[in-house]
């Protein structure tokens, strides 16, 4: 492979391409609207992928997940006692029971 970097002027807009050396590889120069999209994309991700407390009502979540958007560590408390239980992977647990009560996920009804 050669490592050597190569220009490729595109037909009709005069786009500079790269490929690095690969022919099957087409680059082109990032846009501060490029990083700024891909940066938004990934927090909108992040919001999503946050752990749900047990029981917890779906405008607490959503409050969690917006504050996360503005603050992508505010849930990291959530994230680290989620690890510190690993109640979905514990081998102490002989049932379903066991392991609801390590991740405190059970419901009373009285």
């Amino acid at each position: 492979m050669n490592s050597a970097l190569f220009n490729v002027t595109a037909q009709g807009n005069g786009t500079t391409l790269f490929n690095h050396g690969d022919s099957d590889l087409v680059c082109k120069p990032g846009t501060i609207w490029t990083v700024l999209k891909f940066f938004l994309a990934n927090y909108v991700a992040h919001c999503f992928t946050i752990r749900a407390l047990p029981g917890e009502s779906p405008g607490s979540y959503f409050q969690s997940a917006l504050i996360s958007l503005l603050y992508p560590t505010s849930d990291l408390m959530r994230a680290i006692d989620g690890i510190a239980r690993h109640a979905r992977f514990a081998r102490g647990c002989k049932n379903k029971v066991q392991r609801a009560i390590r991740a405190e996920a059970l419901l009373m009804l009285v």
